[in-house]
């Protein structure tokens, strides 16, 4: 949702979320180490630089098993099709997720936004997806693979995508409930498995 925020309105995104250089000392340190076991410095030049970050075991443990999972993403060079162009970009990534779960992510982004979802193919040595081309003003979200073994011996994986218009026109609930609260899992149960019937007649 913060991505999502991000694209469609990014002046009232940066403005709900604080500004690092705007924290005070106390609270910079606060949250750094929430994180951060310790920090190895070295002197260059008579000055102190950050030779190493060491993070707590139990965050980076975690934030592992969250990627793993499907629920963390990282940035990928990647290129896609829009309006008959090959588009490089830089898009967020994340590992597989079952289906049951995709759409249920896709269903509850839906009762906030539009949303859109698409499937296609990753050529895993050109690193080109091959999807359905993307329309005017829609922006990917998060790109993720379709099958749990994207490791086999095939040189292409299915992938699916979240894609979202960089624009607020279709934000269905306030704008401060974006920033504050997340869709209730409960709400979407219909859409949910409209969604799902649709698939499976596909």
């Amino acid at each position: 949702m913060d991505f999502i925020n991000k694209v469609k309105l990014p002046i009232s995104y940066y403005a709900f979320n604080e500004n690092w250089d705007l924290l005070d000392r106390e609270t910079k340190a606060d949250i750094v180490m929430r994180y951060i076991d310790d920090v190895d410095l070295e002197m260059k030049a008579n000055n102190y630089e950050i030779k190493q970050i060491n993070f707590r075991i139990t965050f980076y443990s975690d934030f592992e098993e969250l990627y793993k999972q499907g629920y963390i993403d990282k940035k990928r060079p990647l290129t896609y099709n829009f309006n008959g162009i090959c588009v490089d970009n830089v898009v967020r990534y994340s590992e597989y997720l079952p289906i049951k779960d995709v759409l249920q992510h896709l269903c509850r982004l839906n009762e906030y936004y539009e949303v859109n979802f698409y499937k296609g193919t990753l050529y895993k040595e050109t690193e080109k997806l091959d999807i359905f081309p993307l329309q005017n003003n829609e922006v990917p979200i998060r790109i993720f693979p379709l099958q749990e073994n994207n490791n086999c011996d095939k040189d292409y994986v299915s992938m699916g995508m979240f894609v979202t218009k960089n624009n607020p026109n279709d934000i269905k609930v306030n704008i401060r409930d974006v920033f504050e609260t997340i869709p209730d899992i409960t709400l979407c149960k219909e859409n949910y498995l409209l969604v799902l019937t649709n698939i499976k007649s596909l």
